[in-house]
Parts: C-alpha cells; structure tokens; sequence
C-alpha cells in the first residue's frame, strides 16, 4: 500500500533540506555544547546516566531530557532549530533535584503529545519516601508538564544503594498498541509496566518470565523473531544474557543460549542496527575490555538468523570493534553518510583511561571496521557514560550527544560531514494515530539499486538513554530513492517509490480505503487497470500490490473499489 506522507505544520509537503553533493573527503565531530547552550551538569553518582531525546514539542526538531545527580536540577534542551538549545526545565516543571539516571518521552495517554518519565535511585544513596525512584509527568496543552506518578500506578520498591536502576526501554508487549516499560536493576529483578491504554499501568512482572534474573544493564525491546511481536533483550553484567521471546500470552521465555547470545562477560550497553546492510538487526555491546586477564571484549553479534530460527554470531573480533576500554554507551550510525553503518562506543571507569571509539565501517563482506576515533574526534579520555546520535541541525548528518561522569561535561559533538564530505541521505519519523503515535517497534527500510539498508524505531538504547523515533539513512551518491517501505508495529506494512533524497519525511499508514495506486490523490479507471495489467506474482517494485502479500489479485482489485473517488 502506499501511505501518508506530511511534513511538520506543512500539510502534505515534506520539509526538504539541501545537502551537499557527494564528494569524498574526511568529516570531524566537534564538542560545542557551550556554543550551543548547554550548561554546567552534575551526573548522579555511580555507574552513570543517560540521554533522552525526542521532538517533545512537534516543532520538528530533536530536544534533550538530561537526568542528572542528587540536588542537581535536572535539564530539558529544547531545540530552538538552528542548532542551538534553549534550557527550559524550569518553566516547564520537569526540574526535580532528586537523583536520576534515565528517562523515555512516550505519550501514554495517548493525546498526542510526549509525556515523560524519569527514573533514579544512586548507586550510593538510597531512595525512600522523599526520593521517589520513579516520576511520571504529563505533558499539558500548553507545553508544561504535571506530576501524575500516583495516578499512574507507576512505582518502584528496593531500591537501595546497590540496586540501582540500569536500564529503561518501551514498546507494545502486549498486542494492545499502547506502550508497555520494562525497567531493569542492576542487582534485583525486572520489572513489567504493562500500559491501560489511558496512562495508568499494571504490574505485570510477576509471572511474565523475565523477572527472575538480576545484574540486568540496558534492555531493547525489538520483534526478534519477526512475528510480530515485541520481545525483550538485556544485557546482563557477569552472568549470561537474556532474549526474551513473547509468548502473546503475557509471558516471555529466554532463548538466548539456543540464539547465541548468552555472552557471560560484563555486557552493558547495547546497540540495535544493521550493520552489514543483509536486512537484518545485528547487537552490539559493550563490555570491559580483557577484565582481570580473562579476554573479555566488546561484542559484536552478527544476525544469522533464517526465518524464526535465530542465530547470532560474535564477530567483534574479526570485524576489528572488539576493543572498546571500560564500555559504556554505543550507538550504531552512518556519520560519513555512504550509506553502511559506523559504531561509535564510550568508555571508562576510575583510574581506566581509555579514549572514546569510532569505527568507520569499511562496507566489507565479511564485515569490517576500522578505528577512526583520532580521525573523527572522538577520542576523548572523559569516564563516559551515556551516548547517543541524532541530527540537531536537520543538515542531514548524524551528531552526536555524551554524559560523562566524576563531574565531567555533557558533550555535544558536532558532525561536519554535511559541509566536507556530503552524501545524500533521507530522516523518516514514522507516525501513526491510536495509541502508539511514534510507532515505536516500526522498521524502515529504503532500497536504492539492489541494496535495502534498514532501522528500527525503538525507546531505549545504548546505555540508559533514548534516541529519537526517526531513522537516518545515508545513501552516498543516490539521488533517488527507489522504494521507503515502513513495516508497522502490530503488522501491517506501506511502500512510498520514487522518493527525493535530502529531506525529511514523516510517513503515516493510509487510510483503510487506499487505492491510490498511480499516487495522484484518486482512485480511479487508471488505477483499476493498474492493477488488472500487473495481475499475478509481484515482486520488487509493485505499486498495485497493495496489500502487500506478493501477488495482485482480487483482493488489491477490491480495495481499489472500495477507495472509489471515479
């Protein structure tokens, strides 16, 4: 099916961007979080904190939640859209000074606009009455937030200053469409928030399978399997992995072992992406580097999956990402814009002084990487912590956003890639109405000659961190792309073709009564004999297909009547 394309506040165009043509060359990240209006920060003592990001307001561009340490008010960057933040938690009354360490903007409600929840409790100060672990605030009409943490059924117990929160994510684990939590501590159980629909929530943990373990990290919520379901991974520090498969029946059973992916070292922060650009999601983890002599090394595991039969690999070794110091946060991202993957990771701990790293991803078959961390200026000697990569400037190249411990900085690394190298590329933010509007579990994929390179939409990454529903992509030299395919959240997929690079496009499903097979805003005779004239097997580029099974037939014959305009 083809479906809803629409800018922000700009009815059915989408917001174009110019971006310089390809050329090859050499890009730079550059720290201007001063420049740019970021301000002194305290991180909660311990293991770290993280980012949260999202366009909060709809206002087009990327804003940052900043949890930060125990009598530190906690920071909101709105994006003022040129490439510079406003600081407004403050007027918008999300400046608590209890101690945090993660966040997630979701809209739970669901109404439209991102609420926000903020979790906390120090690695060496407990939470009690007065410190609440756990705050749940709603986004008002006028932009301002409100406390509804009681409302919500949202809360935490035990809390202690060794069982510290060490990770948040989100997603639909129930088949309801409205956004569930999964929230992990590093030395007790995890916890299951499962979502009314309304913005309150239920306790699920009980029962569901995954609360049993404990020394958790980051958990992603992703459709491993691929039968459309949402499941759970989790990094776990000195014990093996889990990979929670959703039984559609409220409980979750761990396949990590069977899959690979029972790595036993002190994995941390993880990764989601595609790496090797085969079409499926490959896991990258950080860890701590030869700990005590045992070898231990960041990991990179290599989907090998076929069908629901799923197989990981860990290839970190051979595919050069393997040593990474005291791991920390890493996200995957095309900084260079050439159209593969690269692999930014952040590191160190105590008297463990080790740069960040950047990996330039060599697009190489078997995968391979090379240490660019000098080249790209990201090799800084900070302890850090949490680590994401979004597009500030809406320029078309990835940036980059780090929290950093022992009273070090928030870093705001700016890429130069758009200005030294160019490289088309296209952002998409899928969106949906109902009760999951982000269309967090979607998967893009854009095709441009025989190559399809794909990215998840997920809430929660890295480590304790969260980074925009919106996928980048990179397609070099390209100036078309041939196909946008968006696989819904709950099933259901559409197909846009023929798309201009170098813009941002916010993509929705079609109404149920598309036909549009021509894309002229009718259905009509010439979209009937579309389909007639492409009777049969269809695959590649099939416009008329438009339910999607691989063959035009009756069905997609039926839904052309049933958008009839004449």
């Amino acid at each position: 099916m083809r479906g809803r394309i629409a800018g922000y506040g700009l009815g059915v165009m989408a917001l174009i961007v110019a971006a310089s043509s390809a050329d090859a060359g050499s890009f730079q990240f550059h720290d201007l979080g001063a420049k740019r209006g970021l301000t002194p920060y305290a991180m909660a003592t311990g293991m770290g904190a993280g980012l949260a990001a999202a366009d909060f307001d709809d206002d087009g561009d990327v804003d940052v939640f900043v949890p930060t340490g125990d009598g530190t008010p906690d920071q909101l960057y709105r994006n003022r859209g040129d490439g510079t933040f406003e600081e407004v938690a403050a007027t918008l009354g999300v400046d608590a000074t209890t101690p945090h360490r993660a966040a997630l903007w979701l809209d739970l409600d669901p109404d439209g606009r991102l609420d926000l929840v903020v979790v906390g409790g120090d690695c060496f100060s407990a939470c009690g009455p007065d410190v609440p672990a756990l705050t749940v605030y709603r986004q008002t009409a006028d932009g301002g937030f409100v406390d509804v943490t009681v409302a919500s059924g949202l809360g935490l117990d035990g809390i202690t200053d060794f069982n510290h929160v060490a990770g948040l994510a989100a997603g639909d684990l129930n088949g309801d469409d409205a956004v569930d939590l999964v929230l992990t501590l590093w030395f007790g159980p995890a916890s299951l928030f499962l979502n009314n629909g309304d913005g309150t929530f239920v306790d699920a943990s009980a029962g569901s399978g995954i609360a049993a373990s404990d020394h958790h990290w980051q958990p992603i919520i992703h459709d491993f399997d691929g039968d459309g379901w949402a499941d759970i991974f989790m990094a776990v520090d000195f014990f093996a992995n889990n990979l929670y498969l959703n039984q559609r029946d409220g409980t979750f059973v761990d396949v990590a072992a069977a899959a690979g992916l029972d790595n036993t070292m002190n994995d941390m922060g993880v990764t989601l992406g595609d790496c090797d650009n085969d079409g499926d999601f490959d896991l990258y983890i950080t860890n701590i580097y030869d700990f005590v002599g045992q070898g231990e090394h960041n990991v990179l595991f290599r989907n090998d999956s076929v069908g629901a039969a799923l197989s990981f690999t860990n290839v970190a070794i051979a595919a050069g990402v393997d040593e990474g110091g005291w791991g920390w946060g890493t996200t995957f991202l095309d900084a260079d814009n050439d159209g593969d993957l690269d692999l930014a990771a952040t590191n160190g701990f105590n008297d463990h002084v080790d740069p960040s790293r950047f990996f330039l991803n060599e697009n190489e078959t078997p995968i391979r990487f090379t240490d660019a961390s000098a080249a790209a200026g990201f090799d800084d000697e900070e302890w850090g912590s949490g680590l994401i990569a979004f597009d500030l400037e809406r320029d078309g190249d990835l940036d980059m956003m780090q929290v950093c411990n022992l009273g070090g900085p928030v870093r705001l690394l700016v890429n130069d890639a758009a200005e030294t190298v160019g490289g088309h590329w296209l952002l998409v933010r899928p969106r949906m109405d109902g009760r999951n509007p982000r269309a967090l579990g979607a998967v893009v994929r854009v095709k441009v000659g025989d190559v399809v390179r794909t990215r998840a939409i997920t809430a929660g990454t890295s480590f304790l961190c969260q980074e925009p529903a919106e996928a980048h992509f990179g397609v070099g030299d390209a100036a078309i792309i041939d196909e946008v395919r968006v696989d819904w959240p709950g099933g259901g997929h559409d197909r846009w073709f023929d798309v201009p690079v170098d813009q941002v496009l916010t993509l929705s499903p079609p109404p149920a009564t598309s036909g549009d097979v021509d894309g002229d805003g009718d259905v009509d005779f010439t979209d009937l004999l579309s389909v007639l004239a492409a009777w049969g097997p269809c695959a590649g580029d099939c416009p008329a297909d438009l339910d999607g099974d691989g063959s035009v037939g009756f069905s997609d014959v039926l839904t052309v009547l049933a958008g009839w305009t004449g």
